[in-house]
C-alpha cells in the first residue's frame, strides 16, 4: 500500500468517525427534545384536565356527581400520561434504532 492510499483510508476513517459523532449528538438531542415535548404535553394535558374538572365541578350541584367527575378526570389524566409515556418510549426506541443502524 502506498502512502497516498493510507492517507485516503485515514481520511475516510476520520470522516466516518465525524459522521458517527454527529449522529450520536443528534440522537441525544432528539431524546432530549422528545423528553421536553413529553413534559410539555403532560403539563398541558394536566392543565386542560384540571381546568375542565374545575369548570365541571363549579357547575355540579351534588357531592356524588362531583366525586364521579373527579374520579373520571383522574382516570383521564392517567390515560393521557400513559399515552404520553408510550409515545416517549416509541421516540426513544426510534432514536436508538437510528443510532444502531448507523453503527
Amino acid at each position: 500500500m502506498n502512502k497516498q492510499k493510507v492517507q485516503q483510508i485515514l481520511q475516510i476513517e476520520a470522516s466516518a468517525q465525524e459522521i458517527h459523532n454527529t449522529a450520536q449528538q443528534e440522537a441525544k438531542k432528539l431524546v432530549l427534545d422528545a423528553q421536553a415535548e413529553v413534559d410539555k404535553l403532560r403539563e398541558q394535558m394536566y392543565l386542560d384536565v384540571k381546568h375542565e374538572t374545575e369548570k365541571i365541578l363549579n357547575q355540579a350541584q351534588s357531592t356524588e356527581k362531583r366525586s364521579r367527575i373527579l374520579n373520571q378526570s383522574k382516570r383521564d389524566v392517567e390515560k393521557k400520561e400513559q399515552l404520553a409515556k408510550q409515545n416517549f418510549d416509541k421516540a426513544v426506541r426510534f432514536v436508538l434504532d437510528q443510532i444502531v443502524k448507523q453503527d
